[in-house]
């Protein structure tokens, strides 16, 4: 029995190693089978990838198996025609029962290299950098605020600020709340509800506490003034 489970009309692959990943489960399987992707180029070229190994990611289905990963990894270095199709088969040659889940399709440089899933907002290194630019920024600003707030200064700048920050607070959150639901990377939707939470849950206790410090200085300052005019 042949199955197609998956197929990928323009696959926005950008480099020569592609693989699909995902995890697989299967009960009273017959003989040898296997998962196989095949990678057509043009209209005419075709190659496979199969799960034939005895053990590891790309070991056959036989038998019985709880769930475990499976990859299909395939090279097109040196391919003249541009990969216009992905088609993922289960083939099985007697009985069984087969399921899969959480099937990705992922790229890199090269097999041996970290690869990022296509159709993701960013890959691990980007989000890397980018959240712990912003999370340098962000401390910056919070570090700031707090020296001006204690010293009674810049009030209109330090309550801006912190109000821009809890705005960005709920545009992160929501942006998380967004890539959960369009089933992003983890280290994508986690970065974004992680700096949103934080933005919305501490500044806005700050901004209160901010707004009774400046009026304790400016209570402070009239007192001042009218003991001095006494």
């Amino acid at each position: 029995m042949s199955v197609t489970v998956l197929t990928i009309v323009q696959p926005k692959v950008t480099t020569d190693f592609y693989t699909v990943t995902g995890e697989v489960r299967y009960d009273n399987v017959e003989g040898d089978g296997f998962l196989e992707m095949w990678s057509h180029f043009g209209e005419t070229a075709a190659y496979f990838s199969r799960t034939l190994s005895e053990a590891g990611l790309m070991a056959k289905l036989t038998g019985t198996s709880n769930w475990r990963a499976f990859t299909l990894p395939f090279d097109a270095n040196g391919a003249r025609l541009r990969l216009s199709k992905l088609v993922v088969n289960v083939q099985l040659p007697g009985k069984g029962s087969v399921f899969l889940r959480n099937l990705k399709l992922v790229q890199s440089t090269g097999f041996d290299r970290p690869a990022t899933k296509t159709g993701s907002w960013r890959s691990d290194r980007t989000v890397g950098i980018v959240g712990g630019l912003v999370g340098a920024i962000i401390g910056c600003i919070g570090a700031l605020t707090e020296w001006l707030a204690a010293r009674g200064k810049a009030q209109r700048f330090v309550v801006n600020a912190v109000r821009v920050l809890i705005g960005a607070g709920v545009v992160f959150a929501l942006g998380g709340l967004a890539a959960v639901t369009l089933r992003q990377p983890y280290e994508v939707w986690y970065a974004l509800l992680l700096l949103g939470v934080l933005l919305v849950v501490i500044f806005p206790f700050r901004l209160r506490r901010y707004r009774d410090r400046y009026r304790e200085f400016e209570l402070r300052r009239m007192m001042s003034m009218d003991a001095t005019a006494r």
